[in-house]
């Protein structure tokens, strides 16, 4: 569920920090165990942020202990001339995650 009254995640120091992406990196990891036996469900991420704000490493510090065989990554570029052809969101409905799976995107557009 989500809190509307929560705050971001805080940390006393950088190692604290680190402690608890470890431990939520995990908690991904049982999580994705569960998606994948259960088949009916997707997460898709969506990480927005400037160039150099971190994102790649923390896709990579926040999906390190899951299976690389259900993760995918998309980072967006310009679209391509086939992708123009289309409306708007039709190169996101492409990408979107199948049942199990665990998409990341890489910026929202």
């Amino acid at each position: 569920r989500c809190d509307p009254s929560a705050k971001p995640m805080a940390y006393a120091d950088k190692d604290d920090g680190k402690a608890r992406v470890a431990e939520l990196a995990s908690e991904i990891d049982r999580l994705q165990d569960i998606f994948y036996a259960d088949g009916r469900f997707a997460l898709l991420v969506v990480l927005q942020g400037m160039d150099a704000a971190g994102k790649d490493g923390t896709i990579r510090a926040v999906f390190k202990e899951t299976s690389p065989l259900g993760v995918r990554t998309v980072g967006w570029k310009a679209p391509s001339d086939i992708e123009r052809a289309h409306d708007y969101l039709w190169r996101i409905h492409q990408q979107m995650p199948r049942k199990s799976e665990f998409m990341v995107f890489n910026r929202s557009h």
